[in-house]
């Protein structure tokens, strides 16, 4: 097994370019920050987007500029009064609604 895969610095899930050299990169297998921990922070924004609780260009933009902190904004968004978790993120229930 390789130490690294290549991998998309954009996730397909969340609409990246599939062939585009600029969104392939080197992923490592080992160390702190490996391809099995990028892969679960893909999935969180794509549950995410898919909730409403953030845009798809955010989810984006926050992967692209550092993958190791994009989850932070999924809580950007919560207000004073609005109670969430890491397990259970808040969804805008406004945007909710407008989907119905």
């Amino acid at each position: 097994m390789s130490d690294y895969e290549e991998d998309h610095l954009v996730p397909l899930e969340l609409g990246g370019a599939p062939r585009d050299p600029g969104n392939l990169w080197p992923e490592p297998h080992y160390g702190t920050k490996t391809a099995s921990t990028k892969d679960g922070t893909e999935t969180k924004l794509k549950n995410a987007v898919c909730n409403g609780t953030i845009s798809l260009s955010a989810a984006r933009s926050a992967i692209k500029n550092n993958w190791t902190t994009a989850l932070q904004v999924t809580w950007h968004r919560l207000t004073s009064s609005e109670v969430a978790t890491p397990d259970r993120p808040v969804i805008d229930s406004k945007r909710s609604a407008a989907r119905m």
